[in-house]
């Protein structure tokens, strides 16, 4: 039984690219050729100082991946969005497009939103967005690549603790620190792997 590692190798081929650049900066594209495109590249910052890089990565990149896709052919595009693209509205939220007028909560999920449209836009061959809620690692490895979104709050929970224990040491453990939050609010984690599983499996499903 092959290893993940050497099926990778056997099977895969990695190109260097810029979803800044046209064409996501691949310029050759001799014996290049896809039936599904995959897109999930993206910046999981949301603070407003960060608004021209979120943007520049989520929505022009997106762009620059679909003109890519078209080059190579492509016959379904598979776009990874979020499902935050809801932002503020409650209740049940079907599988729609996103209205324009929704009340969004940060950059992150404009850039998603306007990313979105671009997607379902492009008929240039089929496409599919797909919607995961807050990703986390591995289920098993526990393992993770990227760590801005959630795991950035954590962060910057964890350096503020430093950062009060360097100033007073010992003060945390004498005092409490507040925090205003909703003890109601519901949080959907997905581990990598099943987000994966799950968005291959539609992909397979649903090919003409």
């Amino acid at each position: 039984v092959h290893t993940l590692r050497e099926a990778i190798v056997e099977r895969c081929r990695a190109i260097a690219g810029d979803v800044e650049q046209p064409h996501c900066g691949i310029s050759t594209l001799e014996n290049l050729h896809c039936d599904q495109f995959w897109h999930s590249a993206a910046s999981l910052r949301f603070e407003d100082r960060f608004a021209t890089e979120i943007i520049q990565t989520n929505v022009q990149g997106t762009a620059h991946a679909l003109d890519l896709a078209a080059r190579l052919g492509t016959k379904h595009f598979n776009y990874m969005s979020t499902a935050y693209v809801c932002g503020s509205r409650e209740g049940v939220i079907l599988e729609a497009p996103t209205a324009a007028d929704v009340s969004l909560n940060n950059q992150y999920e404009r850039s998603k939103v306007a990313a979105e449209l671009l997607v379902a836009k492009d008929d240039r061959f089929g496409r599919r967005i797909m919607r995961p809620s807050i990703v986390v690692g591995h289920s098993r490895t526990h393992e993770a690549t990227n760590f801005t979104g959630m795991y950035g709050f954590l962060r910057k929970l964890h350096a503020f603790k430093g950062m009060m224990e360097r100033t007073q040491a010992g003060l945390l453990s004498r005092k409490s620190i507040r925090l205003r939050l909703n003890t109601d609010a519901t949080l959907n984690f997905v581990p990598i792997d099943r987000v994966v599983a799950n968005a291959v499996t539609i992909a397979m499903r649903t090919c003409p």
